[in-house]
């Protein structure tokens, strides 16, 4: 009895009962899907599986499942989905986050890693602390301004570092492209909302045909990406050419590895670069929107966060990386907004190879979802898990300290992001220094009582905290 056979006859995990011919279609959720995703894996465990009319789903909940799949057997688990719309039709299967596990995608890992590796990091801190301090500036003068400033601030270090562009304050041309990939990005991957990516023989519809305005929508979204794509880079040859191009990630490769990429080398470094500005300003930003909510709802958090921040750090001065190892409550306050709402609640791979995992087949080809929002929400890890609770990662002597978030919210085995090293310290940057400057509070309503936001997110794959307004006052001089 040979191997293929073997894993053949094993049964598929469980899942609900779906209709024939279209499966789970109609039962897929469209909004919240990390929470509908648990609540069938408090019924048929923490892996089960899904039928989208042909496409075959395992959804992963555990730490364990994940890690044993996608850490372990990495070499199998680390391809992804094609999403026909997004990838294929709207172009951003040549992104790092959407290409397909190979040589292009090895490539482009490659590359960022020389720039943003952990030795490396430390030296955009300058940059990171300048971005910082004029957000806190900007949201002492506009309070109400803060969501759309922390986008700002997220996208200004990421293109400093990326081209070597500065944002000088106000509306920002490279700011609002890196927000427009972003949204394009979203509304192409949206599961659900488009039948090529269950039918993809649909792509081959000419455009005149009826009903085909998705692929419209498509070819005006695909020149436009491409636009946004390579302005930046073509902005950067313009300087270099003149002498006016500060260092960066991109006129590094251009005037150093270019020849070793060969002909195509332009393109890729402009698609690698595009993906760390649109990438890593739309998760850091939202990971930074939680925690100003959370400072809003949970006043005496923050209380106890700004008095570590004072014995440890002292008036003179606001925190800098540095501090980080000597200041253990703000790293679990910064390790509980990971959990409480990971920027992507849901992540998705896909096995390469027929594999068996806890006596269950599972086919190549197979999408694996892995919501990262229930294993951050487990209640074996993280006991009362809809609660903020920054100490439940403080060590006390008595119990067995949860897993670090870390662990799981920047993606998994040779998936895993590729810019956490410098998100996570512009995390730490703006948690310590905003809680060392400024205190947050419920912003005013017009009738003089507290607006107290109610904690709501978005169902996009990088999902935001809706809209809310805060009111800030300061508390330092040294800004």
């Amino acid at each position: 009895m040979n191997s293929r056979w073997k894993k053949s006859v094993l049964p598929l995990p469980p899942g609900p009962q779906g209709l024939p011919w279209i499966g789970n279609t109609f039962q897929m959720p469209q909004k919240k899907q990390w929470v509908h995703l648990n609540n069938w894996a408090n019924l048929y465990g923490d892996i089960y599986h899904l039928r989208v009319f042909s496409t075959q789903y395992i959804v992963l909940s555990s730490a364990k499942a994940a890690s044993d799949l996608l850490h372990t057997r990495s070499s199998i688990y680390s391809d992804r989905p094609t999403f026909v719309m997004g990838g294929e039709l709207v172009g951003r299967d040549v992104s790092v986050v959407f290409s397909h596990y190979g040589e292009r995608l090895r490539t482009y890992r490659k590359l960022l890693h020389a720039y943003l590796n952990p030795n490396s990091s430390h030296s955009h801190v300058k940059d990171q602390i300048e971005a910082v301090d004029h957000f806190l500036l900007g949201i002492l003068e506009n309070p109400e301004e803060t969501m759309p400033r922390i986008r700002a601030m997220t996208g200004s270090i990421v293109l400093r570092i990326a081209y070597g562009h500065i944002v000088k304050g106000g509306r920002d041309y490279f700011v609002d492209l890196a927000e427009e990939l972003s949204q394009m990005t979203g509304e192409a991957i949206q599961p659900g909302r488009w039948l090529v990516d269950s039918f993809p023989i649909l792509r081959h519809v000419p455009s005149w045909f009826p009903g085909a305005g998705f692929k419209h929508w498509a070819a005006e979204k695909r020149k436009r990406s491409d636009e946004i794509i390579f302005s930046p880079l073509k902005l950067v040859q313009q300087q270099m050419a003149n002498g006016t191009a500060l260092p960066s990630f991109v006129s590094d490769l251009l005037s150093s590895t270019s020849h070793s990429l060969g002909p195509n080398a332009q393109h890729i470094i402009a698609c690698v670069a595009s993906s760390f500005y649109a990438a890593g300003t739309d998760t850091t930003a939202s990971t930074l929107e939680t925690f100003f909510l959370m400072m809003i709802l949970h006043p005496e958090i923050q209380r106890k966060a700004q008095a570590e921040i004072e014995a440890v750090v002292g008036p003179d001065r606001l925190p800098d990386l540095d501090d980080r190892p000597l200041l253990p409550y703000i790293d679990c306050l910064i390790k509980e907004v990971y959990r409480y709402h990971p920027a992507a609640p849901v992540i998705l791979h896909r096995v390469m190879k027929d594999d068996e995992y806890a006596g269950y087949f599972i086919p190549a080809g197979c999408s694996i979802y892995v919501n990262i929002w229930a294993i951050c929400h487990d209640e074996e890890n993280y006991t009362d898990s809809d609660r903020f609770w920054p100490e439940r990662f403080m060590p006390d002597g008595s119990r067995e300290l949860p897993p670090d978030p870390r662990e799981f919210v920047f993606g998994y085995g040779r998936r895993s992001c590729p810019g956490k090293h410098l998100g996570d310290a512009t995390v730490f940057l703006c948690v310590a220094r905003t809680l060392a400057a400024v205190n947050i509070v419920p912003a005013l309503s017009a009738m003089g009582t507290l607006n107290t936001p109610e904690i709501r997110y978005t169902s996009a794959p990088v999902s935001h905290p809706e809209h809310f307004t805060c009111k800030v006052t300061r508390r330092s001089q040294h800004l």
